[in-house]
Order: C-alpha cells, then structure tokens, then sequence
C-alpha cells in the first residue's frame, strides 16, 4: 500500500511537470505566431535604444501597455519596466528643508542619490575600479563636505584596498551579500538592475563588456516562500521550481510576452539573477527556496546570481549555500567620506526638487554632518537606512531626537502628516479625514501597529492578492488596511476607509504597492518599528517578547525595537528589565538557545541603556550576572563566529570587566582568573600552526589554513 502511494505521488509529480512544459511550449507557439515572417527568436538585443527611455506605463508593479509582437519590442518594453520599477527609491522628503515652504513630497531617483558600499572583500589590481558617483562627489559639488569630516586621500596604485559591492559583483559569478539591517544590500540589487536595464555604462564602471546586454531578474524571496506556501511542500526543490514563480511573477505584472526571450537568454547564460531577502523565508520551506537556488546555478552555469540576506540570520546552517559556489561577501558600514557624502546627495536633491535654496540647503547639510559626527549619533549615521531616515526627520524637523525609537517615532510621524498636507492650508489631510471620523492620529497609528505585528506574526503574508494564478504576496493585503479602516469610522463608510488607504498608499511614501492589492513597508525596519510598538502595548511583554525569542532571528528587531519604544517613548523601564531577566536566569545555560537568550539579554540592556540599568544595586548585580554569561560566551568559543564577534562588541558596549585600565587595557582575566601575560601567548621556536583547519567549521572560505 505505501508503494502504491509513492507510485502516486511520483505520477502526480510528473504530471505537473508535464503542464509546466506544456504551458511555455504553448506560449512558444503563441510568441512565434504573432511574429509571422521573423520565426527565429532573437537574441537580446541592443540596449542603446532603451538607455534613458522610461515611457513604458508601469503602475503598481504591472504594465498596463500594449502588449509588443516582435521579441526585440518585448525585450526593450521588459528593460523599461524592470528601469522604472527600481530606478525610484520610495523614501519621499517632505518640506520645508529650508525657509522655502513647498510642502509637496518627492521620490528619490536612485541613480542620483545612491553612494558605492564597501565590502570586507580587499582586492590588490592596480587598476582600482572607482565608482563614478564618488568621481562626482570628490570636491566638485556645491555640497561636498568639509575635510573636517572625512578628508579625501589618494591611493597608490597597485595598494590592496576594499572592493566596493559592484566590484564584488564583478569578480563573483555567483555570491551570498550580507550586510545588517538597513546596510544597502536591496538598494544595490535594485541599483544593479536599475544599470543593467538601461545599459548604464556610466554607472556599470568595470562591468564585463560581452555581459553589459545581459537581462536582471529580480525575484524577491518571501514573494517566492509565499508562493510556495500556497502550493503546498511536496514538490521537488530544482530550478524548474523557481522558473516557475519567475514565470508566474510575470504573468502577474502583465510582461508574460517576454517568456521566451527570457527564457533563451537563461538558455545562453545571459541573464543576473537577483534574489532578495533569504532571511524572510520561513523556517519550513527554506531547505526548498535554498535547494532550488542551489540546483539553478547548476543548470545554468553561465548566469551570475547574487543572493542577500542578513548577516547574522545567514549563520543559521539550515540557510547556508555551499560556500565553495556561493561565497559570503559583507557590506561594511558607511566611513565618514560616504556618510558626508549621502547627506551632500540628500540636500543636493532637495534643491533639484525645488525645496529650498542652494545656500540653506548647504547650511541644513553642514548642520546634519557636525550632528551626525559629533553626537552618539555616529555609529547609527554609518547605517545607510538609518542615515536616510535621520535625513528624512532633520530636513522636515530640524532637529534629531538620540534614540532610534525616537528618530522612527518622528519619521513615521513625518511621512504620514507632512506627506500630503495641503498647499494652502498647510493642515494634513490624513488629520482632517481621521477627524472627519471623529479620530484622532493615535488611533490610526495603532491601527498600522496592529496590522504589522499581525503579518509579522502569521510569518510572511496576509492575503495581498489570493488568486489561482499568483497565490500569496507577503506584505498587509489591500483588502485587510480597509477592513481595518472602515472599522475606524462610526458608520463603517467604505468609500472614507478606501480614500484614506489611497491616501496612504500615494501619497505618504510610508507604503509600496508592488503589486495590485499587495502592500508593504518601503523598508522592512519600519514595519518592524510599528510591529514592535504594538508588542510593547501588550502588559504581559516581557512574557510575550521572551517567547518570541524562542521563535528565532525575525523577531529579534522588533523585541529591540519594543523596548526602545517603552524606554524611550513611553518613560518604562521595569518591564524591559524584567525581560532581560527571563533571558538571562541565574542557571547557566545549557544549550545554544539559552546562549543566544542570554545574547539578547544583553542587547535589551543596551537599549535600555547603561546609565539607567546602574540606578540601583540590584540592577547593578544583574548588569554584572549577564557581563560574565557574555564573556563565558566568547572565551568558550558558544555560538558562531560572527555572532561571537557581535557578543564581544555587546559585551565592550556593556563594560568588559576583563580589561583594567590600571593594565593598559590589556587583558586582565581570562575565565575569571588572572591574565599574568596580559593576553600575549608564548610561541615555541620552530613550526606551529597559523590559521584554520579544513575540519573547523567556523574556517572563512578565503582563509589560507593548513
């Protein structure tokens, strides 16, 4: 009986298979036909009629044009659409910026405004390959920074130097970018596919000459994970697999006629395969997202894949891509020439915009970079999405709160009431819709909280779009905002609900629809902010927070961001601290979990901040309980390597008793006893061994060991 089953089963298989290959022979024959007199398919063809061309008419994800019949107009129509979707950053400045009082909002233009990230790649050519947004920026503009924040040195020729995330590009065929939260590593791959539509050479500096045609493809993962979900788990993981969604993801946005050039151009290797986001895969289905993944870089040798993901999610060995096929490169926080660099491109774009002035835009950017460079701000400036929303709050405000919660609080505030406030009055219109309802802000705040911890806590999606065809779309569904809204108002009026989610959606720049009915956070921080806020609001947190703890990394922003919001925003400290103390008991731990509890512990400490956790003796003991779980964790070698390396920096932010200044900093206990050495360690005269065994598995892939 159970062999009659799998019997079964494997049919059932091989039949969906089967469809797949009938449905793109059908769509074949259907792309021939219409192209009578000219039955070969082309190859890709010149890029030089599309550069610079964006007239394709593209809204919520989807073309809305006249469907082209020869394959060189598919090809073309498919670079200006995939131009358009990624050649604007969502993120929209409100004004004033300076005493000009135009209150209209504007999307960035990526090209304009994107900085070149460094990666922990170091490469030693003599020909360094320079970025031209930095030629531009290198003292020429109106804005370019003083050299009191960053001076700019020259390099020698042939000197080793870090290899920026386009060269890292470049020289990997096939990669793993990691980078923390709001590090770049979406706007690069929208960046890269932004260059690589148009043919951008200008910004494509170094890319290969026979590869500068090639075609992006930008799939976002929890996009592909919903999708799967919707299906079910029993099929097989390979690269048919995720065509498929590639396939699907095209019909949804109407540039389904471009299936058999795309499909041939995969044929030749001629396609980037850009895949967004590993770490929002759910748990379940990762082992199928990341075998597909694997099983399409075999099938297709010659096309370059550059997936993203966080850094300390990727540590995680169910998410882990063969290293030798999928290197890891990281991106490294902004120095201080890239942070001047990013708020000369701010400002500079508010002047395009019409704004402000040149000279009140240079003081606003002058005043952002003293702040940004001589507060405690400095180390969350070296973040590009937080430099962003810092830039977004001082331009509109004037002024930066010293917390994160607080900088969120205000962005939040200023792209949901600044937005769209209306050009005579000046008044919100939001405000007066909500006031119409007889509701206040607050109200509609709480809403957007409720709703994102509601995503974040069914693990990807509500129902965006639910159709045959497309299934889920992670994100808050359309439909599920104007319930939720219609419930706002006292006669639960639609048309009131469906014109404040418009205005939501249109004009605040706090949403993306990337598809008809599917919405989501311009940024996956501020959902996690609004997800966090709403945790906080619950009287059983700390109860709640520690076992979201338990439920692994996706959580851990929105707990951090949940205890800032209590600290910061509402004045409470107890119940923040009570957390602490469920993930850091008296027992010592006995399992990874209880390691990376007692990690997390740590980091709410630091949220909490240290002033305020010494106010007492009691608190003071229990700083001094998680300082040595923390040490016990990096001299015992717990958890991976790169989360060790984020403990020791938690544990130097904490205070590391190890190290007296009476010893010149060095270190003065190791496992709680005395270091007489002071760190140094006694090497015999003869061999010994430097560097990694191939055994350990912590070894850096590019690491000469032994």
């Amino acid at each position: 009986m159970h062999d009659e089953l799998a019997d079964i089963q494997g049919l059932k298989q091989k039949l969906a298979e089967l469809d797949f290959e009938k449905e793109v022979l059908e769509a074949r024959l259907q792309a021939l036909t219409d192209s009578v007199g000219d039955p070969l398919v082309e190859s890709a063809p010149s890029i030089d009629r599309v550069r610079g061309c964006l007239s394709v008419d593209v809204e919520s994800g989807v073309f809305l044009g006249h469907r082209p019949q020869s394959p060189a107009d598919q090809i073309d129509i498919y670079r200006q659409a995939v131009a358009a979707l990624t050649s604007v950053l969502p993120l929209r400045r409100s004004g004033p910026v300076g005493d000009n009082d135009n209150t209209r909002t504007s999307a960035f233009s990526l090209a304009d405004f994107f900085v070149d990230l460094e990666t922990d790649l170091r490469g030693t050519e003599s020909a360094k390959i320079v970025a031209p947004d930095a030629e531009r920026q290198g003292g020429h503009s109106l804005f370019s920074p003083s050299v009191e924040y960053g001076e700019e040195t020259a390099e020698d020729e042939g000197a080793p130097h870090q290899l920026s995330a386009l060269e890292a590009a470049i020289r990997r065929r096939s990669q793993v970018l990691l980078g923390a939260p709001g590090s770049g590593k979406t706007t690069f791959l929208s960046f890269l596919a932004n260059a690589l539509a148009l043919g951008d050479s200008e910004h494509l500096h170094g890319w290969p000459a026979d590869e500068r045609n090639h075609l992006p493809i930008f799939v976002i993962l929890r996009d592909y994970d919903a999708w799967l979900g919707a299906r079910g788990t029993t099929r097989e993981a390979n690269a048919s697999l995720l065509w498929e969604f590639v396939l699907c993801d095209l019909r949804a946005r109407n540039l389904d006629f471009v299936t058999i050039s795309l499909s041939d151009a995969l044929g030749r290797g001629e396609i980037l395969l850009l895949l967004d986001g590993l770490d929002q895969v759910s748990f379940n289905l990762m082992p199928l997202v990341r075998d597909s993944i694997q099983d399409f870089r075999k099938q297709y040798v010659g096309c370059r894949i550059l997936v993203t993901c966080r850094a300390l999610a990727y540590e995680a060995p169910s998410m882990q891509l063969p290293g030798e096929f999928f290197p890891k490169t990281t991106l490294l926080p902004f120095d201080s020439r890239r942070v001047d660099r990013f708020i000369g491109n701010w400002f500079e774009q508010a002047v395009t915009d019409g704004q402000t002035t040149p000279s009140k835009a240079r003081e606003k950017a002058k005043a952002l970079r003293e702040l940004v460079h001589r507060r405690n701000l400095r180390q969350r400036a070296s973040n590009p999405m937080h430099l962003s929303v810092m830039a977004l709050v001082y331009a509109s405000r004037g002024e930066l709160p010293d917390t994160r919660a607080g900088i969120y609080e205000e962005a939040i505030g200023t792209l949901l009431w600044h937005g769209d406030r209306d050009s005579r009055t000046g008044e919100s219109g939001l405000k007066l819709s909500l006031r119409e309802a007889g509701r206040s802000p607050n109200d509609l705040i709480g809403l957007l909280e409720q709703l994102s911890f509601e995503v974040c806590a069914d693990g990807q999606a509500t129902s965006g779009i639910a159709d045959e065809e497309r299934g889920l779309i992670a994100g808050i569904g359309e439909q599920d905002l104007i319930s939720a809204l219609c419930r706002l108002h006292p006669q639960k009026r639609l048309e009131w609900a469906q014109a404040v989610a418009d205005t939501l959606k249109l004009r605040t720049g706090l949403f993306l629809e990337r598809q008809p009915g599917a919405l989501s956070y311009f940024h996956r921080s501020f959902h996690e902010y609004l997800a966090g806020a709403r945790l906080a609001h619950h009287l059983d947190f700390p109860e709640r927070a520690a076992a979201l703890v338990e439920e692994g990394s996706v959580w851990d922003e929105v707990i951090l961001f949940a205890v800032g919001f209590l600290v910061h925003n509402q004045r409470e400290v107890e119940r923040p601290l009570s957390l602490a103390h469920r993930l850091c008991p008296s027992q010592v731990p006995s399992d990874d979990l209880g390691w990376r509890k007692v990690w997390m512990s740590g980091e709410v400490l630091l949220e909490i901040g240290l002033s305020r956790v010494c106010d007492n003796k009691r608190r003071a003991g229990f700083l001094k309980l998680v300082r040595s779980r923390l040490a016990a964790i990096v001299e015992r070698g717990m958890l991976r390597t790169r989360e060790r390396a984020r403990v020791g920096d938690v544990l130097g932010l904490l205070g590391d008793g190890r190290f007296h200044a009476r010893r010149f900093h060095q270190p003065a206990l190791f496992r709680g006893r005395r270091e007489n050495a002071l760190g140094l360690v006694a090497i015999a005269p003869g061999p010994f061994v430097m560097g990694s065994r191939e055994s350990d598995r912590d070894r850096r892939s590019s690491e000469i060991g032994n």
